[in-house]
């Protein structure tokens, strides 16, 4: 039944999802955000090392790992958590993003990251969030990246829940997005890479 509803998500998400290009996206952010990140082919000297160690990689996450590497660096981020667990290979990816990134484990009130990576080992965590941290997220403007949120149901309750509390969200099937910073215009967007 899980393997049903998810072919039916992903059928959906073909059929039907436009903005694969940035056309109809009227937030210069997001628009910024597809045609310069998302779609960007640029060659990064991280890429040559990863792919030293692609055994670990299938053909779609090297694509989504690629992605979360252009994105944390398009928003300069300095602070990452994630589970070494479910994320370990975008971690080490992330890691050689600059010498002064810091990765944590754990998460806090007082010092809250600004770039969350959440898999499907992540699920005790999202009580946390939702009681603690989600008016800290929304003060610091976190960054949130989900990944498999239509293969487990409990990742798609959380991404449904998050996705009404933050202030911009993209589905990009595999990966979800969601942005709490306030300078941005309030969307939900859907797209194709």
């Amino acid at each position: 039944m899980k393997k049903l509803k998810y072919l039916c998500f992903k059928r959906r998400n073909r059929l039907f999802v436009r903005g694969s290009r940035g056309f109809g996206i009227h937030s210069p952010f997001v628009f910024n955000l597809i045609t310069g990140v998302f779609k960007d082919k640029s060659k990064y000297y991280a890429f040559d090392e990863m792919l030293e160690v692609q055994h670990n990689f299938n053909k779609r996450e090297l694509k989504y790992s690629k992605l979360i590497y252009r994105l944390a660096n398009h928003l300069k981020i300095n602070s990452i958590y994630g589970n070494n667990i479910s994320c370990s290979n975008e971690l080490k990816l992330l890691s050689k993003l600059h010498s002064n990134i810091i990765i944590k484990d754990i998460l806090s009130v007082e010092d809250c990251p600004e770039f969350l990576l959440l898999g499907k080992k992540d699920f005790d965590l999202y009580i946390k969030i939702k009681t603690d941290l989600i008016n800290v997220f929304k003060e610091k403007g976190v960054t949130i990246v989900i990944k498999d949120m239509y293969k487990y149901d409990r990742l798609f309750a959380i991404w449904s829940q998050l996705k009404d509390e933050c202030i911009v969200s993209i589905d990009l099937f595999h990966l979800g997005i969601l942005f709490f910073n306030k300078k941005l215009q309030k969307g939900n967007y859907t797209a194709n890479i």
